[in-house]
């Protein structure tokens, strides 16, 4: 079912553990790479496709996008939205959620 869902999508996406639990187990990454949660063992079954621990989304010049889990989900979600809406709809509604513009003290303004 899942090979069979990802012919029929124009995009695929996961986060978390999934790019490495179903993604790579499944062979759907094929010719893209992807990131995940940054614990060892779903690097490991990523392999190769690994894009690297300093990025937090993935596979934005193919059709399947990943990232590494809850703390980057806004961004993932962003990212979705400009690979299906187009990225004037992704900028609308990174602005009007304010995203990107305001940071933290506490994460070093």
């Amino acid at each position: 079912m899942v090979s069979h869902k990802s012919l029929q999508t124009p995009v695929i996406a996961a986060i978390c553990a999934s790019p490495a639990v179903v993604f790579a187990t499944h062979g759907l990454l094929d010719g893209a790479k992807g990131v995940c949660y940054p614990a060892d063992k779903f690097v490991d079954m990523l392999g190769d496709k690994y894009v690297g621990a300093e990025a937090t989304v993935a596979g934005l010049d193919s059709q399947v996008v990943t990232s590494v889990g809850p703390g980057t989900a806004l961004q993932f979600g962003l990212e979705l939205v400009g690979k299906l809406c187009g990225k004037d709809k992704m900028s609308e509604i990174a602005s009007g959620m304010n995203y990107g513009m305001h940071r933290s003290p506490l994460m070093g303004a």
